[in-house]
């Protein structure tokens, strides 16, 4: 039984079906504009839903245990572990200490170079390809408030 603290989503998937057909309209039907919208409210409130779950299981975790890193059950896996630099700089660590640092050196591709070598010789640079992009669609609302 659900308490106030609860959260009770509900997924009608038929719902979603039709909503995903009129949506595949939307050049010929201006009323698939609206059923995108809804699919756009439901990703929100889906989303949500699952940062308010994730908050709850690393509270409850870390509650029963402060060392907790993660749980595995018969169908999910959840992991706990921190992203990103573990120590940064403060200002003065570079001028006093340099056994700390190491120098990492990255090597890009110019791309304004290559299509300016490209435009004046009509060909790439040899040992250079030009990589197929993956071109993909994001949808969002306009917010008119």
């Amino acid at each position: 039984m659900a308490t106030s603290g609860d959260m009770i989503v509900k997924i009608n998937s038929a719902e979603i079906l039709k909503l995903e057909k009129s949506g595949e309209n939307i050049i010929f039907d201006p009323r698939a504009e609206e059923a995108i919208v809804k699919l756009l409210e439901m990703r929100r409130e889906l989303n949500g839903a699952i940062e308010y779950l994730e908050s709850e299981i690393e509270r409850q975790a870390l509650e029963f245990n402060p060392n907790f890193t993660g749980l595995k059950g018969s169908k999910i896996k959840i992991n706990y572990s921190a992203s990103g630099a573990k120590f940064k700089d403060t200002g003065s660590a570079k001028n006093h200490r340099e056994k700390f640092w190491k120098k990492k050196v990255v090597w890009s591709l110019d791309s304004k170079a290559i299509e300016e070598y490209r435009n004046k010789n009509y060909k790439l640079p040899k040992g250079i390809a030009e990589v197929a992009r993956r071109k993909t669609i994001r949808i969002s609302e306009v917010n008119n408030g």
